[in-house]
């Protein structure tokens, strides 16, 4: 039988997964981290339970087998109102929060690795912490050192 998983897409188009954790935690970025169910059927079960529950909030949920999986952007960076994801040709593009995106706040192109080194050692991201692993890969070759806890970077 074929593992299939349930995944989100959020009303600016961006894939999430159902990760099976209650609370806060319950999405997860990476397919790989995604809760994996005995079959199709059951993936989709879920994925219509889940619709019903939030419906009119423009997330649509859909059973896919987790084989076919293939996410378009990488999540670099969590933050408190943006998300930062990766997109093909390194554009870097800020996806509010869902509680962001209910009180208003829309999605923008936030700019590229060279942008967001610059951001970064003007000291102007404060939400260093956020970086995911797939972040921190991003980020790799930039860094030449941390001084006083902060990160420092090399001149292009």
């Amino acid at each position: 039988m074929t593992s299939a998983i349930v995944k989100l897409t959020t009303p600016g188009g961006f894939p999430l997964f159902y990760s099976g954790k209650a609370g806060n935690d319950w999405l997860c970025e990476s397919e790989g981290e995604a809760f994996q169910y005995l079959g199709f059927e059951a993936a989709q079960r879920k994925a219509d339970q889940l619709a019903k529950i939030y419906a009119g909030t423009g997330m649509t949920f859909t059973a896919i087998e987790a084989r076919q999986v293939c996410s378009a952007a990488a999540c670099l960076l969590r933050g408190s109102r943006w998300d930062l994801y990766l997109f093909q040709g390194e554009q870097i593009h800020a996806i509010p929060t869902e509680r962001a995106r209910l009180a208003g706040v829309r999605s923008s192109y936030f700019g590229n690795r060279e942008h967001l080194r610059r951001l970064i050692q003007a000291g102007e991201l404060a939400e260093l912490e956020g970086f995911t692993e797939q972040g921190l890969q991003f980020l790799a070759g930039l860094a030449c050192g941390i001084r006083g806890g902060a990160l420092t970077f090399q001149a292009a």
